[in-house]
């Protein structure tokens, strides 16, 4: 199967964006979990 320069920039900008919403929710999720292994410390 032989792709064309416009089913390859179709295919490339949705596997793009895929990629990027996986990033960006795996980001969220380190972004939640960090404050449960560095708590910060209580200030009078």
């Amino acid at each position: 199967m032989e792709l064309t320069k416009w089913q390859y920039g179709f295919s490339m900008m949705i596997f793009g964006m895929g990629i990027t919403m996986i990033t960006l929710y795996l980001l969220c999720w380190v972004a939640r979990l960090l404050p449960m292994f560095f708590k910060a410390e209580e200030e009078d």
